[in-house]
């Protein structure tokens, strides 16, 4: 690296010397404490240091590095979120001292401007790119499986805007990098809302994402959305929010927000309805089952599917033939068996039943295992959930979705939200219905 890059990127002698003993470092010796806090400030400045040139060169993106740091090496954040974090200031600082002895460096151009203007790093995890008469939204988060929080779902609004003014874009495509489209929201946020007393933050973000949900829904032009992964929680609600879900085989969905103590507060108990009935939302919320992609048409929900290497060139024939039709909701009435006998039960006058654990003694099997089911999901979650369910079925869908928003604060101040969002990863919890 020296001879391509310069006197910086030489071995350090104190490396060489260590190298040439053949003997590896002796970790046992004592800890100076007053040298942690320097060593740590040393290693973040050469870290800002390299990936500033990058962005001088125009190597890579702040996204595409920080992606690389966490996928690659492990980082919990990347470097550009670190400089965001600690301040663009305070990491030109850092930059600074460590060039200051080297006559031959300079802090990069690109930081030493940010850092005078005080101006955070634009990392954006959504972009809008058009390709032919194809107007591409992509969410590029993978390594937290594109998961919604503020920065992600204002880029989402900004890329949407972006595509709808793009006169040459036919309709607009809503797509994704990694495995999943998107699983559900940033669940740290809830969690931190809650332990620091600060839910009307969780209410604003909520409301802010579903407004811009909304804006998709009323769009002009034609909206697909391409789900080539996971969808979860509120990633299946933007699905939703499209004119068609194109999905790949490999795709899976589902509604897991009763399991963590809470319930899908992105319209998910409103346009679900809208395409599959009350009765099997209800089944799919209280149940939170995950549904392939062939289940998923088999009821309604989404409208084609496809192999994973077809699934762009059936987007794109949608596009070019004007033939994108919503499928959503064709089949109501007109199930295949399976599921007109799980909409059957879960019509109006056997929700109770449900609710209170009635069928789980019932000698039918489907009863019993899906009562088992539903007692282990949060009985205020179930309660409002058929409840929000109830009173939107028949309202404006912007009126309807209101009532998520309503019960919001109310929901996330259980303990059972608390409990169940903190179960994320770790385990099944156990709810005490408060």
């Amino acid at each position: 690296l020296e001879n391509a890059l310069g006197e910086f990127y030489a071995p350090a002698a104190g490396l060489k010397a260590q190298f040439e003993s053949r003997r590896p470092w002796d970790l046992d010796q004592p800890v100076d404490e007053a040298l942690i806090a320097r060593a740590g400030d040393r290693l973040l400045a050469a870290v800002f240091y390299v990936v500033s040139c990058m962005i001088d060169e125009e190597t890579a993106s702040p996204a595409d590095i920080d992606l690389g740091a966490k996928v690659g090496l492990r980082w919990r954040s990347g470097p550009f979120e670190l400089m965001n974090q600690i301040s663009v200031e305070h990491a030109g600082d850092l930059v600074q001292d460590l060039v200051s002895d080297r006559p031959a460096l300079s802090v990069p151009s690109s930081l030493s401007k940010r850092a005078g203007a005080g101006e955070p790093w634009d990392i954006r995890y959504v972009t809008y790119f058009r390709d032919g008469p194809l107007g591409r939204v992509m969410i590029s988060r993978p390594e937290a499986m594109n998961a919604l929080n503020h920065t992600v779902v204002r880029q989402l609004d900004e890329a949407f805007g972006e595509a709808e003014a793009d006169r040459e874009a036919r309709a607009i495509v809503l797509e994704s990098k990694g495995k999943a489209f998107v699983a559900g929201a940033d669940i740290g946020f809830f969690i931190d809302c809650i332990t620091e007393g600060r839910l009307q933050d969780n209410v604003d973000f909520t409301s802010y994402g579903q407004e811009v949900y909304q804006r998709i829904d009323e769009s002009t032009k034609p909206v697909i959305a391409k789900m080539d992964g996971l969808a979860l929680g509120g990633g299946l609600e933007l699905a939703l929010t499209a004119d068609a879900i194109v999905a790949s085989t490999k795709a899976v969905m589902g509604f897991p927000e009763t399991g963590i103590g809470i319930y899908p507060g992105l319209g998910g108990t409103q346009r679900t309805s809208r395409y599959v009935g009350k009765e099997l939302t209800k089944y799919l919320i209280f149940t939170g089952r995950i549904l392939s992609a062939g289940e998923a048409l088999e009821i309604g929900l989404v409208d084609y599917v496809a192999e994973p290497p077809e699934i762009d060139r059936k987007v794109k024939r949608l596009v070019l033939e004007g033939c994108i039709k919503r499928q959503k909701g064709r089949l109501i009435g007109g199930l295949p068996e399976k599921w007109a006998v799980i909409t059957d039960k879960f019509r109006d006058e056997h929700i109770q039943q449900w609710l209170s654990g009635a069928y789980a003694s019932s000698p039918d099997p489907f009863e019993t295992k899906t009562a088992k089911i539903i007692s282990s999901k949060a009985p205020i979650a179930l309660k409002l959930a058929d409840r929000i369910i109830d009173e939107g079925y028949n309202l404006p869908l912007r009126e309807a979705t209101g009532l998520e928003l309503k019960h919001l604060t109310e929901i996330f101040s259980t303990s059972d939200a608390l409990t169940g969002l903190k179960s994320v990863g770790k385990g099944k919890p156990v709810f005490q219905g408060k």
